[in-house]
């Protein structure tokens, strides 16, 4: 059943990824917005962002370095980060340890083909309907209301 659930969540983000600016429904997996800014530049706002809403930055992946890194070329930009508000995260693994696996919260900064930056995350409500956890559905709706605040606060 899990593996079923997990090939499901792949295929609805391989989609999203393809149908290019997603996340503007409330069913939409991904919430997604552009921004005209430098790379750079949006994820130090980024950084900041995550600070002044009281989420730890846990830690921050260049992929076009970490493939340099193991001799693969990759021309694209994108840069993961790792957030976490430790006292929303608590309450979730305590009533559901399997959500583990979709902990800590990734945000994406990344160029897409046609030139722009999109600033994009996995929305927590989605995810809790994946797993299944109806009664995380408020803790997950005041993680996905600050991500949402934290990735528009970047791309402005």
């Amino acid at each position: 059943m899990r593996h079923a659930v997990l090939l499901g969540l792949c295929l609805v983000i391989a989609g999203c990824s393809q149908a290019g600016r997603a996340g503007e429904g409330s069913g939409a997996i991904l919430y997604t917005v552009e921004s005209r800014k430098p790379v750079a530049t949006i994820c130090e706002d980024l950084a900041k962002a995550c600070a002044e809403e009281k989420f730890g930055l846990l830690a921050v992946y260049d992929l076009k370095e970490k493939l340099r890194e193991k001799g693969i070329e990759f021309s694209g930009e994108c840069v993961i980060f790792e957030v976490c508000n430790p006292l929303k995260a608590k309450q979730m693994l305590e009533k559901s340890p399997e959500v583990s696996t979709a902990l800590p919260c990734r945000i994406a900064v990344f160029r897409t083909s046609d030139g722009m930056m999109r600033i994009s995350t996995l929305r927590p409500t989605a995810l809790m309907e994946f797993y299944g956890a109806n009664d995380l559905s408020g803790a997950a709706a005041e993680v996905e209301k600050t991500l949402k605040k934290i990735v528009d606060q970047a791309a402005r």
